[in-house]
C-alpha cells in the first residue's frame, strides 16, 4: 500500500510538472509559398490539416532540415472523444488531440489529465477544441522565411544623485536644452496588430499603385502591386491620406516607411513617410 501511494505520488509529481512546464520558446517565419499545406506529421505523405497564404505569419517551435515545427494557426480546430472529457477537462490519463472526428485522423498533440480546453463544437461522439500548447503542424523548410527577433532594449542608467542645495544657487540649467528633429512615432492602434517583434520597423517598397478593390476598408484600400505577365501581384497594401494616394494612382511608386502586420491580412501595411514617384521600375 506505501508502494502504491508513493508511485500515485510520482504520478501526481509528473503530470503537474507538466501542467506547469512553461511554453517552448518560438520563432517568428513567414510563408513564402502560395497556398501552402500544413501538414501532420513531418512528411510529403501526412496528413494536410490546412492551407495558408504567402506573407501568413506563424510561430516555429523548432527546425528540421526539411521540415519546420509550427504552432497551429488561431483558427485551427481540433478533435477530442467525448468519453475522456468532464467539465471542459481532460478526465483520463491521457487524451489524444486528431485532426478531424474520428480514430482515423492523426494524432498532432496528447494532453493529460487535469488540463482545461476550450470546446468549440460537437460532432456525434467527438467534441471540437481549440488547438492546445501541445498540438504541432509541419510545413516544408523551403516554403518559410525565419524572421528577425527584436531584443528587449536595455534598461536605462541610473541617474546620480542631485546636488539640490548646489542646484538651488545655479541660476543656469546644468545642461542645455537640445532641440532634436521631429521623428515619426505614429502606430496605427486602430488596427488589429500581430503580436511580433519588428512592427513597425523602417521599410522602402516599390511597385505600382492600385486600389484593392470595392468593399475593402483600411489598410486594405490601397495596395502596391508588380504585374507579372498578365497577372498583377500584391506587394503591400498602403495606408495614407486618401486624397494623396488617389492622386498617385496607377504610377510606379517608391515608399518609404513604417511596415506594420495586421491579423487576417496576407501582406504587410505600409504607413509612408516618403512617397517618391518613378517613371518606371
Amino acid at each position: 500500500m506505501k508502494r502504491l501511494g508513493l508511485v500515485l505520488g510520482w504520478a501526481g509529481l509528473v503530470i503537474l510538472a507538466a501542467a506547469q512546464a512553461p511554453a517552448p520558446e518560438t520563432t517568428p517565419v513567414k510563408i513564402r509559398g502560395s497556398r501552402v499545406n500544413l501538414r501532420a506529421k513531418p512528411a510529403l505523405d501526412a496528413e494536410p490539416v490546412g492551407q495558408v497564404m504567402a506573407g501568413a505569419l506563424l510561430a516555429a517551435k523548432s527546425f528540421r532540415d526539411d521540415w519546420v515545427e509550427v504552432v497551429p494557426p488561431e483558427q485551427t480546430a481540433l478533435w477530442v472523444h467525448r468519453d475522456f472529457i468532464k467539465d471542459q477537462a481532460v478526465s483520463a490519463e491521457k487524451l489524444y488531440v486528431r485532426t478531424g472526428p474520428s480514430i482515423n485522423h492523426t494524432v498532432v498533440a496528447t494532453m493529460l489529465r487535469g488540463e482545461r480546453l476550450t470546446v468549440r463544437g460537437e460532432f456525434q461522439d467527438w467534441v471540437k477544441i481549440a488547438s492546445p500548447p501541445s498540438a504541432s503542424f509541419w510545413v516544408g523548410r523551403k516554403l518559410v522565411e525565419v524572421l528577425p527577433v527584436e531584443k528587449a532594449p536595455a534598461p536605462p542608467p541610473v541617474p546620480a544623485p542631485v546636488n539640490t542645495a548646489q542646484a538651488a544657487v545655479s541660476n543656469a540649467p546644468a545642461v542645455a536644452p537640445v532641440e532634436t528633429a521631429p521623428t515619426n512615432e505614429y502606430v496605427p492602434r486602430d488596427l488589429n496588430l500581430v503580436p511580433l517583434a519588428g512592427q513597425g520597423q523602417a521599410t522602402q517598397r516599390e511597385g505600382v499603385l492600385r486600389l484593392v478593390g470595392f468593399g475593402f476598408h483600411q489598410p486594405r484600400r490601397y495596395r502596391l502591386a508588380k504585374v507579372v505577365g498578365r497577372r498583377v501581384e500584391t506587394i503591400c497594401y498602403v495606408r495614407g491620406n486618401s486624397a494623396q494616394l488617389n492622386g498617385l494612382l496607377d504610377q510606379y511608386l517608391k515608399i518609404r516607411g513604417r511596415e506594420y502586420w495586421v491579423s487576417g491580412s496576407e501582406y504587410p501595411v505600409m504607413v509612408p513617410d516618403r512617397i517618391i514617384p518613378r517613371a518606371s521600375p
